[in-house]
């Protein structure tokens, strides 16, 4: 989870995915995640990151999720799995066949 808002917005089960909004009460981001070993700390997709999407859906009725065919982690992920990489990502599979929304 990068590049998300961290907020103090109440997120509980059932409101997930609603707005974020400033004190103009324009949308900055959708409430996505809550951190459950700490009160009142939440985060939030920034409206930048979903606004082509929006659009996307907007003009084709769907969103495609791009895929590599790859499946691999980078450095930060490495040591979750007792693996050392200094530089780079390590590509673990090769997916023969990518179908649509990027699932197999």
């Amino acid at each position: 989870m990068e590049d998300l808002i961290q907020t103090d917005a109440s997120i509980n089960p059932g409101n997930s995915g609603g707005p974020l909004v400033n004190t103009k009460g324009e949308v900055i981001g959708i409430n996505t995640v809550k951190v459950t070993t700490a009160e009142g700390i939440g985060f939030a997709v920034p409206i930048n990151i979903v606004k082509p999407i929006i659009n996307s859906i907007k003009a084709t009725g769907k969103f495609e999720t791009p895929s590599l065919g790859i499946k691999g982690f980078d450095k930060n992920l490495a040591g979750y799995y007792d693996f050392k990489i200094e530089k780079g990502i390590y590509v673990y599979d090769v997916l023969r066949e990518v179908q649509q929304g990027g699932q197999v």
